[in-house]
Parts: C-alpha cells; structure tokens; sequence
C-alpha cells in the first residue's frame, strides 16, 4: 500500500497539528509499503526536519516539496493545483489531509480520499457560507472520513448526510518504555506547567491566569510556549514573573516541550467549555502527553476530556472557573498519594493513545476504503 499525506503548511512548524502530522506518517508507514509526505517548500534537508521532532525518518517515507508560490503571490491555492497535477506520479493508493481545501481540491481524483476532520468549519464566523459549501462537498463525495473525538463525529453526522466509511481515530502520543518516576513526597515547592499555545481562547488561558494569582507562592508556575501579544502585559503575570513564581519559555522545539513536561509536578489542562471546538471536538495533545510524562493531570470537566480521562487519572474541575482550577492544583500539590494514584491510572490508560495504535485505526480504515472502491 502507498499513501500520500498532503499537508500545505511549512514544516516544522510551532503548531501542534505539525507534532500530529509528522508522528502519524511516521507511525503509518511502519505498517505499509510507502508513504509521501507533501509539504510547500522550499527545499530542506528532511533528516533536519524530523530531528525537530525527536523522531528519525523512514527509509520508506519520502517528503515531496511543492512551491506555494507564484511570483510575489502565497496561496495554498497554488499548492493545491500543483499537487493535483503531479499525484499520479506516485502512484497512490490512498490520499489522506485534515485540510478542508486541499480536500476540496482533489474531489474527483481516481484515487480515494480520506479527510481527516478535526472541527467543524461550516459553523466558523467570516466565511462560513463558504465553508459549509466546501465542507458539504467533501463529506458527501469523500471516499473516508475520521474524526477526532466522538464529539465531533455526532455533530457531524446531525449536520450532513454522507456514506462515507468513517472512524473516530483520537490523537496519539509518544510513549516511554516504563513509566516515568517522579519523587514528590519531599518537594519544599511545586512546579506546575501549561504547555502549548496561548493564541486561541477555547484552551482556557484567561480562565488560568485568573487562577494564578489564586495560588501561593509555594506554587512556582511555567508557561512552556509563546505568549500571545495580548497577554504580554498582563499585570498578573508580570507580578508573577517579578517574583520569580512564572516563568514564560517561549516556543520549544517538540522534544524540548517534552522534556519541561516531564520535569513537571503538575500540568493543567484548561479548556473552556464556552466553544464547541474545545467542549466537544478536541483530544488534547497535551492531555495525552502529560499522561505519557508520568505528571499529575488538573484538567476541565468537559465530554472532550472525559473521552480520554475520568477521575480515576486527573483532576477533574469546573471549566472557567478560576477559583476551581486553583483547588484543582492545590489538591494535587497536597496530596502525594493521590498523585502517585491518578499518575499510575494514567499511565496505564495512555497505553491506548500511542502513534502505533492510531496508525493502525488509520490503516483499517485505508483498507476497508480500498476494499469498497475495487467493488
């Protein structure tokens, strides 16, 4: 079997789809003949590229380089088109990309289609018109669809008709030999970390700077990404940060995330329950790499988490609600035992969320999707 994955953004990238994409080619093509990983260009050497993930190429993968460009003109209208007219050169048997356009463009193609869906863009605000048209079209003549949460599948199927093989295929996560061990009887502090972007509100940032300045100062506190301008003169946080209880990393590199979330207490997962993307849709990469980290989980209440965690592996506590995340992380703190309780709970239920176990989920699905197109 030979796949091609079409991703139109530049890699790496300090987005968490990028950790995605390239961890779930790689995990797939352990399992088949090939795989071609499309990305815009320019050209770079792609031992590089993969090493900023921590991982090591295939020699059965091959990353195809397209241009996005057209002079002064920058459009993933440009990739789209070059990619249509250069697929067949592979020889595929199965085209995959979560990109709505991209699917949109390779409607129609002899070869089936996979979308990945990971949200619902005909509900966006701007073009939603445009979205729920495009969207529409891929899902009545796509050839499989997955979805990342149960969530999304239900509201996906009470929004449009299709007959498309699907599958609801959960993010994955890379997982140590053993789990990792932490001494957290004899701490004099607490080290708590968010780990990820502060550029979209769904992922609870305001809810947990409000927190923040709830907790003592036994509480040392880490923000492992970018802050987003608009918080970047925030009172709390420079309040924080002057005494010396926060600290701001900056973007990581993947495998450097990692680390800093391994060397953590505590990572907190606070997600607001006031967008559908985030109360129903997503699966939290974090979320599945703070388990693989062997770090105690305060997470939001929401049907999203509660497909990966319940109260047997994190904190659950009332979504934006400040003053319930800051017990949340007083909790943990404050209880050793429970800690070793939920981390070791955890660790056993990540099991299920390994690259592995998803590139498998995906394959079937490549096959039963082969299977009904040679009928």
């Amino acid at each position: 079997m030979r796949i091609i994955y079409c991703y139109p953004e530049p890699l790496p990238s300090e987005m968490a789809r990028s950790i995605q994409v390239v961890n779930t080619c790689v995990s797939i093509a352990g399992l088949i003949d090939h795989v071609f990983l499309y990305i815009p260009g320019p050209y770079m050497n792609t031992d590089q590229l993969f090493s900023f993930y921590g991982i090591k190429k295939p020699v059965n993968m091959t990353v195809r380089f397209l241009k996005k460009s057209f002079g002064p003109i920058i459009s993933n209208k440009i990739f789209n088109l070059r990619l249509k007219s250069i697929i067949s050169k592979d020889s595929p048997d199965i085209i995959m990309t979560r990109h709505l356009k991209t699917a949109s463009f390779l409607l129609g193609n002899p070869v089936p289609l996979i979308f990945e869906a990971h949200e619902i863009f005909g509900d966006k605000n701007g073009a939603k018109v445009k979205n729920l048209s495009l969207e529409k079209g891929v899902y009545e003549k796509a050839d499989g669809i997955t979805f990342l949460s149960r969530g999304l599948s239900n509201a996906m199927k009470k929004k449009y008709l299709f007959h498309a093989l699907s599958s609801v295929i959960p993010s994955g996560t890379s997982l140590p030999i053993e789990q990792p061990q932490k001494n957290i009887d004899e701490k004099k502090s607490t080290l708590v970390t968010y780990t990820g972007t502060s550029r979209y509100k769904w992922k609870g940032i305001p809810t947990l700077i409000k927190a923040l300045e709830l907790l003592p100062g036994d509480i040392i506190f880490e923000i492992v990404g970018q802050l987003d301008e608009e918080y970047q003169k925030n009172a709390i946080l420079d309040q924080l940060i002057s005494t010396g209880n926060l600290t701001i990393t900056g973007h990581l590199p993947p495998k450097d995330a990692i680390l800093r979330l391994k060397q953590a207490d505590i990572a907190v997962i606070p997600n607001s329950g006031m967008y559908p993307i985030s109360k129903y849709y997503t699966c939290p990469l974090k979320l599945l790499e703070a388990m693989a980290a062997g770090t105690t989980i305060v997470a939001s209440d929401l049907p999203s988490i509660r497909e990966i965690v319940s109260e047997d592996e994190a904190i659950m506590v009332t979504a934006d609600n400040p003053k319930a995340l800051a017990e949340g992380i007083l909790k943990a703190a404050g209880n050793p035992i429970l800690r070793k309780t939920l981390t070791k709970k955890a660790w056993q239920r990540v099991q299920d969320f390994s690259w592995d176990n998803r590139a498998k989920k995906i394959v079937e699905l490549f096959e039963k999707v082969m299977i009904r197109a040679s009928c």
